[in-house]
């Protein structure tokens, strides 16, 4: 019970929190997840495994200007153990951000034919 009060209050500090998560593009440097620049790279993992990584995001996205609004995409392929990760945070000056981070593992097992 008393993991679940701890998770409560850090979850809603995040909330809190992350409405200053907002910068403009000129102020992110490439590795940071709020930089909306589309890109791609090759990179290694803590174990050395090699992962294919793809993704950007908009500024913007919906409220006609009004509010700010930001939406980041990320896909990473690791290529031995052929995992996926996909992460996508959207954060809105109005309520803070919402931040989804998705692995698959046993389910993706992608192969191509030809």
């Amino acid at each position: 019970m008393k993991s679940n009060k701890t998770l409560l209050a850090l979850s809603i500090a995040a909330l809190t929190l992350s409405s200053n998560a907002f910068a403009a593009d000129s102020q992110v440097h490439d590795a940071d997840p709020r930089n909306t620049a589309w890109r791609g790279g090759i990179a290694t993992d803590h174990n050395g495994e090699i992962k294919l990584v793809a993704g950007g995001g908009f500024n913007n996205l919906y409220g006609n200007g009004e509010y700010q609004t930001q939406t980041i995409m990320i896909g990473e392929y690791f290529t031995q153990s052929e995992n996926i990760r996909f992460r996508l945070a959207n954060f809105d000056e109005r309520f803070g951000g919402v931040y989804l981070d998705t692995n698959l593992t046993d389910a993706s097992n992608l192969y191509t034919a030809g």
